[in-house]
C-alpha cells in the first residue's frame, strides 16, 4: 500500500511530463552526398540502414550510398556500392547489424537487375548474381529469416519474376510461372518501403490496385484487388492478418483494411480527414499505423480516429518505417537537398494532441510498465463526459472495464491492475465515440 501511495504522488507531481512521445533530427550531415534517404530497413531497436540513392550531375552516374547508425542516429557510417554499371537503387533490407541487401534496378533494361550483400556493416559489398532480373526490374527484397528470402521484380514474358533462397542469398531460385497470379495488362510492382512482412507472410503492392501476397515465404503466391481504379498502392501489415493499404498518388484520404490476412479489403475514411503520403504499421498492435500527410500522425483505431505527432518539421514525400511502438524512422522532404532522417519515439501511447474532433488529450499511465496492482490513470477532456476505460489484450480481447464520470481538463483515476499477468496489454479509453489507446506493459 505504501508502494502503491508514493507511485500516486509521483505521478501528481510530474504529470505532464510522463510517457510523451516525440520526433527528433538525426545528424547525417547530407550536404555533400548526391543522394536523397529513399529506402530504409531496421533489424534492431536502435540499428537502421537507409539506401541513398540519387543521380549526380557532375558525373552523370547514379549514385549507391548506404547510410547506417547503430546508436540510434547519434553517429551514421557512409559506404557505397561498388556498382560499376549504372544501375539505380531500388530497396535495401537488413538481417541484422552488420547484414543487407541492397536491390539495383537498370531502368534501361539493358544490365538487368543485381543484388549486393555486406556482412560486415557496409565496409564491403559481394554482388550475389548478374543473372537475375535480366528483364525484369526488381522491385524488393525481403528475409522471413536470416537465410530465408524472396526478391520480387516487375513482369517478365508475361509473369512476375520472384526468386527464393534458402542460403542467405548464395543461391537464388526462381519461382515457376504456375505458382503465380497472372499479371494484369500493364501491373508493375510499386517497389522499396511500402510491403508487408510477418512470420512467413509477404505482401507486395502494384500499379493496378492488386496485393500480390505469399504464405509459404514467397513458393506460392495469391492476388486480391484493393481498388482496380487506384493505380499504385502500398502495404503495410501489423501481423499475420491484420493490416492496411492506401493509394501512393493521389489525393485520397481513405486507407483500406484487411483483417483476412490480405484476402479482402474493406475502405476507412481517415477521421479528421487526410492524404496519405505513406503510411507504416505498428507491429504487433493491430489497428495502430503512423503515416505522413504534411506532418507525422498516427491512428489507435484503424483510421476512425488520428492524432497529430508532429508538425515541427515538413513531411512529403516516401518513407515512414516503425521499428516498433517504441522507435521509428521518417526524413523531412525528400526533394530537399538537406532532407534530415527524423526519429519517431514512443508512438501507440495514446500521449498526443489528438485532433480537435475528439475531446480526449494528454492520455498516460503511470507508470509504465506497471509493477503494482493499481496504477494511474491520466487524460484531459474538454468537456464533462463520461468515460470507458477497458483494458484488452493485444488480440483484442477486453480483459477489464470500468465506467465513471470524467470532468472537463485533467483527470487522474486509478485503475486497478490486480490479478493481471504479465505481458503487453491496451488500455483503451472512450468517451462515445471519442477514444485513445495507450500500450501498457505489466510486469
Amino acid at each position: 500500500m505504501k508502494k502503491l501511495l508514493l507511485i500516486l504522488v509521483i505521478a501528481v507531481v510530474f504529470f505532464n511530463r510522463v510517457n510523451a512521445q516525440s520526433v527528433s533530427a538525426c545528424p547525417l550531415d547530407m550536404s555533400d552526398i548526391a543522394a536523397l534517404p529513399i529506402f530504409y530497413s531496421a533489424p534492431s531497436h536502435n540499428t537502421l540502414w537507409v539506401a541513398m540513392f540519387g543521380f549526380d550531375l557532375s558525373s552523370l552516374t547514379n549514385n549507391k550510398q548506404i547510410a547506417r547508425t547503430t546508436d540510434g542516429g547519434a553517429t551514421w557510417t557512409i559506404t557505397s556500392i561498388p556498382e560499376t554499371m549504372d544501375r539505380g537503387g531500388s530497396c535495401i533490407y537488413a538481417t541484422d547489424d552488420n547484414t543487407a541487401y541492397v536491390g539495383l534496378s537498370d531502368i534501361h533494361n539493358v544490365d538487368g537487375g543485381a543484388i549486393w550483400k555486406t556482412t560486415d556493416g557496409g565496409d564491403t559489398w559481394t554482388q550475389q548474381t548478374t543473372t537475375q532480373f535480366s528483364g525484369g526490374y526488381l522491385e524488393y527484397i525481403a528475409f522471413f529469416t536470416p537465410d530465408s528470402g524472396v526478391a520480387f521484380g516487375d513482369p517478365k514474358n508475361g509473369y512476375f519474376e520472384i526468386y527464393t533462397t534458402s542460403d542467405g542469398g548464395s543461391n537464388w531460385i526462381q519461382v515457376p510461372e504456375a505458382n503465380i497470379p497472372p499479371i494484369v495488362a500493364g501491373e508493375l510492382g510499386n517497389g522499396g518501403n511500402p510491403y508487408g512482412l510477418a512470420g512467413d507472410r509477404v505482401w507486395f503492392a502494384t500499379s493496378k490496385g492488386r496485393i500480390i501476397y505469399s504464405y509459404d515465404r514467397g513458393a506460392t503466391w495469391s492476388a486480391s484487388t484493393v481498388n482496380s481504379s487506384y493505380g499504385y498502392m502500398g502495404v503495410t501489415m501489423n501481423d499475420t492478418i491484420h493490416g492496411a493499404a492506401w493509394k501512393v498518388q493521389g489525393p485520397i484520404s481513405k486507407a483500406f483494411i484487411t483483417n483476412d490476412g490480405g484476402q479482402t479489403w474493406v475502405g476507412q475514411n481517415l477521421s479528421p480527414s487526410h492524404t496519405i503520403d505513406f503510411m507504416c504499421a505498428v507491429k504487433d498492435v493491430p489497428g495502430t499505423f503512423v503515416f505522413k500527410s504534411g506532418a507525422i500522425y498516427a491512428t489507435t483505431d484503424n483510421f476512425q480516429t488520428n492524432y497529430l505527432i508532429s508538425n515541427e518539421y515538413p513531411m512529403n514525400g516516401n518513407t515512414v518505417l516503425m521499428y516498433d511502438a517504441t522507435i521509428g524512422w521518417t526524413q523531412t522532404s525528400v526533394f530537399e537537398s538537406d532532407s534530415a532522417i527524423i526519429k519517431i519515439e514512443d508512438v501507440a501511447t495514446g500521449v498526443g494532441s489528438v485532433e480537435n474532433t475528439s475531446a480526449i488529450s494528454s492520455f498516460s499511465v503511470f507508470p509504465n510498465p506497471v509493477t503494482a496492482n493499481a496504477a494511474l490513470v491520466s487524460f484531459t477532456l474538454d468537456k464533462d463526459a463520461e468515460v470507458t476505460l477497458a483494458l484488452s489484450a493485444l488480440s483484442g480481447k477486453i480483459i477489464r472495464e470500468q465506467t465513471r464520470s470524467a470532468s472537463k481538463g485533467n483527470n487522474a483515476v486509478i485503475f486497478d491492475f490486480s490479478g493481471i499477468a504479465q505481458g503487453m496489454y491496451l488500455l483503451n479509453l472512450q468517451s462515445g465515440k471519442r477514444q485513445a489507446s495507450v500500450k501498457v506493459l505489466v510486469q
